[in-house]
This record gives C-alpha cells, structure tokens and sequence, in this order.
C-alpha cells in the first residue's frame, strides 16, 4: 500500500432483504421516511403495506391517542381542536391540517376526513395527505351519518370505506349502510333491518369489522320481557361479506334489561359497558362471536356515574395497565387496574355544547397506497343523499 493513500473498506455486495427489513422495521417513523430516499429498494420496501404493517406492530409499544372536539361557533360554522394524549396520560395539542372536516375512521395509521365531495387521508406521521374518494354531495339535513369506520380487506389488497346513514320515511325510518373501496368509483348500498340507536361517531373495529348498538324494528319485539323496552343488541357489519349480523351479548345481572352503555376496542377484544348495582362494568369479549367468552375486565364503584343516558366508551389500554375512557362525550378518564384508581386526565375547557371523542392511533409509514379514483358523472340516485352533521343528532 502506498504510504499518504486510504485503504478501502470493503463491504458485502448484497445484503438478504429479510435483514434489511427486519433493521429497518425497528427504527421510528420519522427515520425511516429520510431512509426512503437512500435508494429506491429501500423507497419500495418502506412503501410497501407489508412492511407498514410489520412496523406498526413494533410501534405498539408506545400507543399514541387522538381526540377531538366538535362545537359551534356564534355563526353555527363547526370549529374543532385535536390533540393526543400519549400513554403517560400527557395531553399535547397538534396542528390537524383537516380541523373542522368530519372523520370516519383511523386504520394503520391513517386518518379518513370527509368533507364537501371528497374523502382525504392523512398520516400525521409523515404529514402525507391527498384525496382518495368522491363523497356524495350535501344533504338537505333530513338525512344523516349515524356510524362510520375504515378498515383494510387483505381479500383485495385495498382499503374500505363504510358509512351507515339514516333515511326517515313516512312509517319509519330505514338505515342503510354505503360502502366503497378507495381503488373504486361506486358505492355499494346494504339496507339494515335494524333499528340503530346512539352511536359515538366512529363505530369500534374488530376484526375488520364495525360495531354498533341497535334495536329490533317496532312490532318484531314481541317475545322480550320487557316489551316496551326493546332488548339492546350488539350489531356487527362484516366488512368481507358487506352484510348485517348480530353478536352474543353477555347474560344479564339480576334478571335487568342488560342495558350496554358504551362499546369500545380494548387490546384487540370488543368491549362494552353495561351498569351494575354499585356502578358500572366493563366486559371484554375474548373469543370473538363466543358469547361464553365474555368477560368482566373491572367494576367501577360510584354511584354520580349511575344515569339513564350515560355514556363510557372505553378507548385503549396503556403500557402501565390503565384504560383511557371518554365519559359523556365531555371527560378523558382512566381506569389503573392495579389500584382500582379512577383518574380525570387534565385538559383544556371547553363549552359543554362541544363533543369529545377519542380513538387509538399508532404511528405508520402507511400511505394507503392508491391511486385516485377518475372523477365520475353525477349519479341523480345517489346525489344529496349522505351530509356529514354529527353534532345534530346527539
């Protein structure tokens, strides 16, 4: 070697695309999009849903939680602020490039808006947004969202979008729920032939599917116990087959109505909320669509909770035990189930007129993946036929 010149490091030629993705797949968000211009494999392995997915397992361990509030400002124009709350229970407010649209759903990492005629999506990871989807246009305010959800269908490789809607007609009102892929022009309509009751905007998601309370139709209650007070039902929209179908509900306490206050998602499980004596209880369905799996998770103790249009609505399960609950669409709460200590987390006020709802968001590389839908004609059948006004029904 030639004294004053460098050596030359040698490196392997190739590296196996298994390591590659196992390294890669354990570093944050933010790194990974400044290794997406290292070379184009790298570009398309971070790109790839697989790989989104593979990360957003890694990324669990440190859930992040999103909420907003809606309300109304002096001219009637809907404001909301959006924030997180991460699983030390520490609130910090971030900048929502879609502030005020409505959201429908959170998938891997992405956030679904409707607003106007389109359907956004957005990864506040990545800031990457775009309009993936044509909304119909705005109702006449007789019509109106009742749930919605957005979910991934690994049977086609595309994303879903399900929004169930209420038509009021002369005798009753009939719901129907629209669903559409991001990679399709068209949407598909499915009547319900129940009667749906409240819901908490975005409806929880197992299994890919949507969860809602509902209600048999009037006149087809007839063998309940309690006939003026139709029995509640869990009502499951199976997002493979785009059809209805009802869950086992756990047996009731003390030969009651078993009233369902509030459903919710708790480490993958369904969840709901139901009272009981001395407060309220908290179930989790271990085996999905096992009616013998249905389990107490904690009670809570406290009797001021105890109302007849009470709502819990269980959010997540933090990395120290605790359960982050919205109550009455007003209150964070969290439940620690090793101290059995009910906790109010701090945050800002707001009017009462506003409305609070929390779902769990993981951060993700995804970008759904898809290319714009063409622009379509007007469809006379479909058109004016879903507006987005949750606050005017609650």
């Amino acid at each position: 070697m030639r004294k004053g010149k460098r050596s030359r490091v040698s490196r392997p030629e190739h590296i196996p695309e298994d390591i590659i993705v196992e390294i890669l797949s354990r570093l944050p968000v933010k790194t990974l999009m400044k290794f997406k211009i290292v070379c184009n494999q790298w570009k398309s392995l971070i790109s790839h849903k697989i790989f989104s997915l593979r990360n957003d397992g890694r990324c669990r361990e440190k859930p992040l939680f999103f909420f907003r509030r809606l309300n109304k400002d002096l001219t009637g124009t809907k404001v909301s602020t959006s924030w997180s709350l991460n699983s030390d229970l520490h609130v910090e407010e971030f900048n929502n490039p879609f502030s005020g649209y409505e959201f429908l759903g959170s998938c891997d990492g992405l956030l679904l808006f409707g607003y106007g005629k389109n359907i956004f999506l957005w990864n506040p990871s990545t800031r990457y947004s775009r309009a993936v989807h044509h909304l119909l246009s705005l109702g006449h305010g007789y019509r109106r969202v009742l749930a919605s959800g957005f979910c991934y269908d690994d049977s086609v490789d595309d994303y879903k979008v399900v929004i169930i809607i209420s038509q009021p007609r002369k005798s009753e009102r009939t719901i129907y729920a629209f669903v559409s892929h991001l990679k399709s022009i068209t949407w598909t309509k499915v009547n319900c032939p129940y009667e749906v009751l409240r819901t908490d905007w975005v409806a929880p998601l197992v299994r890919g599917n949507l969860h809602i309370l509902a209600q048999e139709k009037e006149g087809k209650n007839g063998g309940n116990q309690h006939p003026n007070a139709p029995q509640q039902l869990i009502l499951c929209f199976d997002t493979k087959r785009d059809e209805f179908k009802l869950l086992p509900k756990p047996d009731p306490k003390h030969d009651e109505q078993n009233l369902v206050h509030g459903l919710g998602v708790i480490e993958g499980c369904l969840c709901m909320v139901r009272p009981d004596t001395y407060g309220w209880e908290v179930l989790t369905m271990r085996e999905y669509g096992v009616k013998e799996s249905w389990t107490v998770l904690f009670a809570i103790v406290n009797s001021y909770l105890n109302a007849p249009r009470y709502s819990l609505v269980p959010v997540f399960l933090t990395n120290k035990g605790e359960v982050v609950m919205v109550e009455n669409h007003q209150k964070v709460m969290a439940y620690d189930l090793k101290s059995r200590n009910l906790l109010v987390v701090r945050q800002q006020k707001y009017p009462e007129s506003s409305q609070l709802f929390g779902f769990p968001y993981v951060e993700s590389v995804a970008d759904g993946n898809q290319e714009r839908p063409p622009r379509r004609k007007r469809n006379n059948r479909l058109d004016d036929f879903i507006y987005f006004s949750y606050l005017d029904h609650l």
